[in-house]
């Protein structure tokens, strides 16, 4: 008798061992279809193109992309520069990301900040060197409480990865 239930629970033990591998494997399978090496993908600096809607005029930025989910950006339209701060994360579908940063503008031009803004954009990665974007920006209150404006939506962006170049 105690042979077969030694039998029995061995073969409750490889039941529940059998249970808990194939809970195991979905969730393997999962985190591979979510395209983690993406991430890596995106990390680096970007040489950006920005085109807001109805203004006839491309602007640049130089976008930095962190591991961990942090990113800068340093903005300039002329005789105004911005640098910002912000974080990134990794949306469902291959390629796909979500950036979201702050920066301040000195908009009269006289040497104090006057106006906060803030960029959402949504980012497909095309290849390992180019991606594009569209994107939202938010212009704001210095502390971020107040919109000063209608969300100025479907800016498109182009992005192209700066590579070393040799001398």
């Amino acid at each position: 008798m105690s042979e077969q239930r030694s039998r029995s629970l061995s073969m409750i033990g490889a039941f529940w061992m059998i249970v808990l591998l194939c809970g195991a494997l979905p969730g393997a399978a999962l985190a591979a279809d979510d395209h983690d090496d993406d991430a890596a993908r995106l990390v680096g600096t970007w040489r950006t193109t920005v085109r807001f809607p109805g203004i006839p005029i491309d602007f640049f930025t130089l976008m930095v992309i962190n591991p961990g989910g942090t990113m800068t950006d340093r903005f300039a339209d002329g005789a105004r520069t911005s640098l910002s701060c912000g974080v990134w994360k990794k949306l469902r579908g291959r390629g796909r990301f979500a950036v979201t940063f702050d920066g301040f503008e000195d908009t009269d031009s006289d040497g104090s900040f006057d106006r906060r803004f803030m960029v959402r954009v949504t980012i497909q990665l095309v290849d390992d060197d180019t991606w594009t974007a569209t994107g939202t920006l938010d212009s704001l209150t210095l502390d971020g409480t107040t919109l000063l404006a209608a969300p100025l939506s479907g800016t498109l962006v182009k992005a192209t990865r700066m590579r070393v170049i040799r001398e």
